[in-house]
């Protein structure tokens, strides 16, 4: 399949990390790269959008952080083999260790004080 185009729109408001994911969505929801497959390097993404390497990194720690794809050392970032859906359900436990938490009422106590993801 050919190079994929992902239009990134430097006027549109939105930013440049989010543009670039919603492309890179978008080429593995059409099947431009199927589970298992590596997605472009660092560099080809920085060079075919025109975009810093900041902008890649942070587009790739969202989908990363929906579970589409992973990152592997060595191998760089791959299709997950299973789509996850983003961690929905989730909330932020916060410990401020008095007690006091927040967190849709979902309320535990932590030994050490601090934040905590709950399911």
């Amino acid at each position: 399949m050919g190079e994929v185009k992902i239009a990134i729109d430097r006027e549109s408001g939105r930013s440049l990390a989010d543009q670039l994911a919603d492309g890179l969505r978008e080429a593995v929801r059409l099947g431009r790269w199927k589970a298992g497959e590596r997605l472009p390097t660092r560099e080809e993404l920085m060079a075919m959008c025109g975009v810093s390497r900041n902008v890649v990194q942070a587009a790739v720690r969202r989908l990363v952080a929906e579970g589409l794809v992973c990152t592997r050392p060595r191998l760089g970032c791959i299709v997950a083999r299973q789509s996850r859906r983003p961690m929905r359900g989730f909330v932020l436990h916060v410990d401020t260790g008095a007690g006091t938490s927040w967190g849709g009422g979902h309320h535990q106590r932590s030994l050490f004080g601090g934040v905590k993801l709950m399911h």
